[in-house]
């Protein structure tokens, strides 16, 4: 009788531990522990009390990257393959929290900031991707930026590149119309543009078409991504002869107020 209840024992045993591992998560961590901070942090999900908020989000602080993802770099760009399961241990760690909670994993400070381009749904339907751009002061930083890939907001991998530890003032030293002035000039006296030859006493324009039709500018930061970024204007404008569009981007920090970089859509009259 007694080895007939051993046997039923055992067996009960053995059939629990295999539902259990049908159900727990499956991790995906270097060895069978998490890293000291991780397994920290862990421990005070879901519970609450001033003291073990202040706790936690002290254990957050001192989280690095390189406990929750595998890295690879290349070209200058950098990819974050995120473990399994961090939703589970981390407490509210998805594509609204990386931003905030968890923005030095990817070493963001307060004046740096993140906005969403657009977002898509991955092939086969498997998740979405979302395109972020990166911003300084307000300002957006050219060829900063990240794509994440995401399941219900459950990071997958971060990758892309981003230009930290920016430190300059944003405060230009010409206006807009100065700069488009001087992007203008940039042209020979042959070429035409679209509102020198626009009859303005017959035909008006759409608001639409008004915003291609005259240069506009914006303030951003430039060339971060080989040196330290400048602050420029980026003037954009059509001309009509010969027919091109331009971004003309202009030192808005000091003088002389030269073009930083010309870029032709249709590689006429391009200095790039």
């Amino acid at each position: 009788m007694k080895k007939f209840v051993f046997i039923l024992l055992c067996l009960f045993v053995a059939l629990s531990t295999m539902m259990l591992s049908c159900t727990s998560p499956k991790w995906k961590w270097e060895g069978s522990v998490y890293p000291p901070i991780v397994e920290a942090i862990k421990k005070t999900k879901g519970k609450t009390g001033k003291k073990m908020m202040e706790k936690r989000n002290a254990y957050i602080k001192e989280l690095k990257i390189t406990d929750i993802a595998e890295i690879s770099t290349s070209s200058g760009h950098f990819s974050y393959q995120f473990k399994q399961g961090l939703t589970r241990v981390l407490p509210h760690f998805n594509t609204d929290s990386l931003f905030t909670n968890y923005r030095h994993l990817l070493g963001l400070r307060g004046i740096d900031s993140m906005a969403i381009v657009r977002e898509f749904d991955e092939y086969k339907g498997k998740g979405k991707i979302a395109h972020y751009h990166q911003y300084y002061k307000g300002l957006l930083v050219e060829d900063a930026f990240l794509k994440i890939e995401h399941t219900n907001k459950a990071i997958k991998t971060v990758s892309g590149n981003l230009i930290l530890n920016i430190d300059m003032e944003v405060n230009p030293q010409i206006s807009k119309e100065e700069a488009i002035e001087i992007a203008m000039k940039s042209f020979p006296d042959s070429v035409v543009f679209p509102w020198e030859k626009w009859d303005f006493s017959t035909t008006q324009l759409s608001s639409t078409d008004s915003l291609s039709f005259f240069p506009s500018a914006k303030l951003l930061l430039v060339g971060g991504r080989y040196g330290n970024p400048q602050l420029a204007y980026e003037v954009n404008l059509t001309t009509s002869e010969p027919y091109d569009a331009f971004s003309i981007y202009i030192n808005a920090e000091s003088p002389p107020y030269n073009i930083v970089k010309k870029i032709s859509n249709m590689n006429y009259l391009s200095d790039n």
